[in-house]
């Protein structure tokens, strides 16, 4: 996290994050942030545009 803080909301888990900790998320895992931050995030395989609607299906099911 390069400015501010928030939470980032998992199936199980809530996990509270302030500037200048690290997040790993899992490949595969469904999750989704509340939060007013800068973040620094590389994505493999890239994150493009178009998968957003997926995203906003598994955070439904949360």
């Amino acid at each position: 996290m390069i400015e501010g803080k928030g939470t980032l909301n998992k199936r199980e888990e809530k996990v509270e994050f302030q500037k200048g900790d690290v997040i790993l998320i899992d490949k595969g895992e469904a999750f989704y942030w509340e939060a007013y931050c800068t973040i620094a995030m590389p994505c493999t395989p890239a994150w493009y545009k178009e998968q957003y609607k997926l995203i906003e299906e598994q955070r439904r099911r949360l």
